[in-house]
């Protein structure tokens, strides 16, 4: 986050049930967009107070990484919870599914959270990165990205186009380099 907090989330029903066995503890607040196909989204407490600025790009992380842009969506809602909400253990004689968890007590909802990423150079560490506008603002290029009808690899390489167009000379070999995949 733009505040230092780590904010982590899986891509698939394997990498949720690995974020709950392995990297969910006490403080921490996980997240989910009101949607089937959303990851699990965390934020690392790292045992200090988590700032509502944190919750708030979580909150965009969460719905944009939903299935929701897929299917175009402008906006959704997004709910958080303390991590002791959370849980494998189904209610008696049901049965959860690889990469569903149990919710249990009040979730607080974020309303019609923006699905808005964006995508930067780091030119100090020579890697791209991604998050929300707040969090990459020291990025020397960056884009936004809302839900849309072009192709990944095109994206990435319509990306990379607009950040050789608009860079400084000596960046130009570092964002040849970076791999469009």
């Amino acid at each position: 986050s733009s505040d230092r907090f780590l904010i982590i989330g899986g891509k698939n029903a394997n990498q949720n049930e690995l974020l709950f066995k392995k990297h969910l503890e006490a403080d921490d607040i996980a997240f989910h967009a009101d949607i089937p196909g959303a990851p699990l989204t965390i934020i690392k407490s790292e045992g200090k107070k988590i700032s509502k600025q944190a919750i708030k790009e979580a909150g965009t992380i969460a719905a944009s990484y939903s299935s929701a842009w897929k299917r175009g969506v402008g906006s959704i809602d997004v709910y958080w919870i303390n991590s002791d909400q959370i849980s494998k253990t189904p209610p008696s004689g049901s049965f959860l599914p690889k990469g569903s968890f149990m919710i249990r007590g009040k979730k607080n909802f974020l309303k019609k959270v923006e699905l808005k990423i964006f995508i930067g150079i780091d030119v100090e560490n020579h890697r791209p990165i991604m998050g929300t506008e707040d969090s990459i603002k020291n990025a020397k290029y960056y884009v936004a990205l809302k839900p849309g009808h072009l192709e990944k690899k095109e994206l990435a390489s319509e990306i990379q186009k607009k950040f050789l167009e608009n860079c400084r000379k000596e960046h130009l070999s570092l964002i040849k380099s970076i791999n469009i995949d």
